[in-house]
């Protein structure tokens, strides 16, 4: 009994001093590249025990309560020490350690554990110690900024700007020339014809920073020409943290707004999706007779859609949006496991009143030769759109001391349901009023599955990186509804085909399916004179495949005269106004199948690269290479006219040698000088490169896809001074130039079609070159009263010349490139008083004046106008730790519009589009634990 009590009595001591352990956690890095730093050995002074940093450089320590002096080393590197390391029980401390090279220092580095890394500085080393020439924004400004995801975010970096909040241009360059990645592997959007992601649809609680590569090296992908952007999501919290947020916007022109549009949908369009109440009432190859069969299965078909076709006024409420997030690691069996997940959710609604889609052309009858413009068509009407947005991902990593192992799942979901109401006036090919209804829903889902691994071989100089990442997307739009009358007196309307007077319902239905996966391997040069020299190889592969089908089924009425519509869209599906055999007389559809409305692409990538990074001197470094790339498109499709069929036909067949050249001369430890040149490409989409015809029922406008496209190949010069201040502080000023074979333009189609649009090569190539300049300072060098403020800037200067296909024998020869902006503004005054938590910003942003049509024949050229957007946002932070944040916001706060115009060679305007922003009010709570 008393061996029994003893055994107890330990075993309660034990447990109660094993309760009052704490965990020390961290990261090592090298401060001169801003790697981590596997390996190395980290002693605890007073138990005179340790243990060693993983392949990651990341250590774990249980320690009892109390103070400490934690010493780290490693070869090569100068010895640190840090002091006074406390360690609490059952909480989690986090110390992140920098290490200097031995040549640097002579004496032991000894610092307090106040030192933690900053990820603004950390950040500002990744760009310093670069191969490429790159950009970038880090978590650290995300937090401080208060930006809720990369869309906002991204925007603040040099040479950026980003188009409806989520589609990002770099160097003016459209967003063809612009690829985004995350975690090193490509991952297509929600809208799968853009190469970039949409950037607002990653909260910025899951980002550690957002990388903006501007040069090419061989182991990135070699479609990217303005820039590459790697989201780097999180990985392994250094402890258990959980956030939790909400927020609401108000706009006044669109809020609260009781003729907001709207129409009856489904019951989950709440969640992003239809519930099937929008499906196609009958199987997809169901043929519909004609009305002179006098066959009942007409009516049966007619019948079973839905009668709503009229958009309604409703009330909306303001956007509402929450997200939460967490993350943690724990110890199993001397292998580390971690987590990170997070979920959110957006419930935004816009109203567009008058908003306008005009048709101008040039009046070769009354002032031949004189470039006039004239009106052809005036669109002029009311959106109103409900947009949900949500998000989930989860991940997790395995990792021991030379292996990790991590899997990612991500799943977005967009529901869209539009309705729209507009007047048509046609004043030249044929002169006609219209009232115009369009109701739509589009729903889209992503689900991507991302497994990567890391593997370095004990006692060896190779390290193997490993990633594959399955995608699969689906865009439907069930049964878009489009009705128009001719108007012909006060209560007189009819349906007239004839001068674009007539009703459809129309179902798309797209699904791609893309698979990625990449080996990398690096093998680290010996010797004390290349330390840092290394050689790198690697394979990659891509696969994507993509179905596109639409049936279209036409609303036609027989004896219209004998029915009384009144205009009311509604009104053609009611059971008295169908069509039946015994009356002859009603509406009724017509439509089948046809090979002509469908097609199928798919695309297949091998690359293979080799670099070598290779330290000249201790101030020169030359990293060089090469990427074998091959890319192969096969189309299958049918004319819309039946005139043109291909089968599987190899449609695009490329095999590009790549090769690259940086050179980096480090004028000090803070200052260095990049010269690079490389090759890359820009291929055409799939819809691009197709026989596809594509109608947008809102603007009324008509894609054409284009099979003979080329793929577009570029030469990329550039050159960089910059400057690193301490707390990521910098000056930086750029140079580039580019020039461009076989650039994609998007122009009219034909004189006969104005409202009908078509990609094409530009003959004579392109060129584009500019300047970048940017800053960001601290003003505490001017007083410590003023060490709470910052200031910076960049700007971003650019010129492009392309031929111009003109028709005046005076007019200039070249003229701006197809989608290049001439210049970037952004700048950003920010106040944060850590003490008080109060944080102030204030931010102004705007890109030039760019082509977004080329104009050809009849038809002149169409410009995107500048936009001057100003934000400014307010925080406070609550709580005994602080841990609660308060925020307000005003968006767009000179009430900007966005708007498009026809300029032509004569100096006449005229407005392609046009929409009222209005300007909004948010307000967010945020917390974390």
């Amino acid at each position: 009994m008393k061996n029994l009590f003893i055994t107890l009595g330990l075993l309660l001591i034990s447990v109660i001093a094993f309760g009052q352990n704490g965990t020390l956690r961290g990261t090592i890095f090298e401060e001169e590249t801003g790697e981590a730093v596997p390996f190395a050995a980290v002693y605890v002074v007073e138990l005179q025990s340790g243990t060693t940093s993983d392949l990651d450089g990341a250590y774990a320590l249980d320690l009892p309560e109390g103070s400490y002096t934690i010493q780290f080393s490693f070869i090569g590197l100068q010895e640190t020490t840090v002091s006074e390391v406390h360690i609490k029980a059952n909480e989690v401390n986090v110390l992140e350690v920098q290490m200097q090279p031995e040549s640097q220092m002579i004496e032991e580095i000894i610092v307090t554990a106040t030192q933690l890394r900053n990820t603004e500085a950390a950040l500002a080393t990744i760009k310093r110690k670069s191969s490429n020439v790159v950009d970038g924004i880090s978590s650290q400004t995300f937090k401080k900024i208060g930006d809720s995801n990369a869309g906002d975010a991204i925007k603040r970096v040099t040479g950026v700007s980003v188009e409806g909040g989520k589609h990002v241009y770099v160097r003016g360059l459209g967003d063809r020339y612009t690829k985004t990645i995350v975690n090193g592997l490509d991952i297509p959007g929600l809208d799968p014809d853009r190469n970039s992601f949409e950037m607002d649809l990653f909260p910025t609680n899951i980002i550690d920073n957002i990388l903006v590569y501007k040069s090419f090296s061989p182991d990135l992908p070699g479609d990217f020409t303005g820039g590459l952007i790697d989201i780097v999501t999180i990985d392994f919290p250094d402890q258990k943290v959980v956030e939790i947020s909400a927020g609401a916007s108000y706009n006044p022109n669109m809020h609260f707004n009781p003729d907001f549009l709207t129409y009856e949908g489904s019951s989950t369009d709440w969640l992003g999706f239809d519930s099937g109440a929008r499906d196609l009432p009958f199987d997809v190859r169901t043929e519909i007779p004609n009305p002179a069969s006098n066959d009942p299965a007409t009516l049966e078909a007619t019948s079973r859609m839905s009668e709503t076709m009229a958009a309604v006024r409703s009330q909306n409420s303001m956007n509402s949006s929450f997200g939460a997030s967490i993350g943690n690691q724990f110890d199993w069996g001397g292998k580390t496991i971690g987590y990170v997940a997070s979920l959110s959710y957006k419930n935004k609604t816009s109203f567009y009143d008058d908003a306008q889609f005009n048709t101008y052309i040039f009046d070769n009858q009354n002032f031949p030769g004189e470039f006039k413009l004239i009106n052809d068509k005036k669109v002029v009407g009311d959106i109103g759109q409900n947009d949900i947005l949500w998000n989930a991902m989860f991940g997790t990593s395995l990792k021991t001391k030379y292996n990790k192992v991590s899997i990612n799942y991500l799943r977005l979901q967009n529901g869209t349901s539009s309705a729209v109401q507009q007047t048509i006036e046609k004043s030249q090919s044929s002169s006609a009023l219209l009232v115009k209804d369009v109701l739509e829903y589009t729903q889209r889902s992503v689900n991507n599955i991302n497994i990567q691994g890391k593997h370095v071989i004990p006692d060896s100089k190779f390290e193997i990186e490993w990633r594959t990442s399955p995608t699969f997307i689906k865009v439907d739009e069930p049964d878009l509804r489009s009705t128009a009358f001719e108007k012909l007196g006060e209560d007189n309307f009819q349906l007239a085909p004839s001068v674009g007077a007539d009703a459809s319902r129309t179902w798309r239905h797209l699904e791609e399916s893309s698979y990625n996966g990449k080996v990398d391997v690096t093998y680290n040069l010996s010797g004390d004179d290349q330390k840092t020299s290394k050689i790198k190889f690697g394979f990659l592969g891509s696969l994507k495949e993509r179905d596109f089908s639409i049936n279209n089924y036409l609303v036609r009425v027989l004896s219209q005269t004998s029915l009384d519509f009144n205009g009311n869209p509604d009104n053609l599906f009611l059971d008295e106004n169908l069509w039946t055999p015994n009356s002859n007389t009603g509406t009724y559809i017509r439509g089948q199948f046809e090979a002509a409305n469908t097609f199928n692409a798919s695309q297949s990538i091998l690359a293979g690269y080799g670099m070598h990074e290779f330290v000249l001197n201790e101030k020169i470094k030359i990293i060089y290479g090469a990427r074998l790339e091959q890319a192969k498109n096969w189309y299958t499709g049918v004319a819309n006219d039946g005139m043109e069929s291909i089968n599987d036909s190899l449609v695009l067949d490329e095999l590009n040698l790549l090769p690259s050249a940086n050179i980096i001369y480090s004028i000090n430890d803070r200052m260095n000088l990049r010269v690079s040149f490389n090759k890359t490409v820009a291929r055409p989409t799939f819809k691009e490169k197709s026989i596809a015809q594509i109608q947008d029922r809102i603007t009324g406008r008509t894609f054409i896809g284009n099979l003979d496209l080329l793929q577009t190949e570029v030469d990329n010069y550039d050159i960089r001074w910059e400057h690193f201040g301490e707390r990521g502080q910098l000056i930086s000023v750029s140079g580039f130039y580019k020039m461009f074979t076989n650039p994609i333009e998007l122009v009219p189609y034909s004189d006969s079609a104005p409202d009908n649009f078509t990609p094409r090569n530009l003959e004579g190539g392109a060129k584009a070159y500019g300047v970048e300049f940017e800053f960001l300072k601290n003003l505490g060098f001017i007083s410590p009263t003023l060490e709470a403020l910052t200031v910076g800037a960049n700007i971003t200067l650019i010129k492009s010349e392309a031929k111009r296909n003109t028709l005046r024998t005076d007019e200039e020869t070249t003229r701006t490139m197809f989608g290049q902006s001439p210049y970037i503004l952004n700048t950003i005054i920010g106040y944060n008083n850590k003490e008080a938590g109060i944080e102030f910003n204030a931010s102004y942003n705007v890109q030039g004046k760019r082509l977004v049509v080329v104009g050809a024949g009849s038809f002149s050229d169409v410009y995107e106008n500048p936009f001057h957007s100003v934000n400014i946002k307010a925080s406070k932070k609550f709580g005994p730790t602080k841990n609660i944040k308060l925020s307000l916001s005003v968006d767009n706060l000179l009430n900007q519009r966005r708007q498009k115009q026809y300029e032509a060679y004569s100096g006449d305007t005229g407005i392609f589009e046009l929409r009222n922003i209005g300007r909004s009010i948010s307000i967010g709570i945020s917390t974390y634990f």
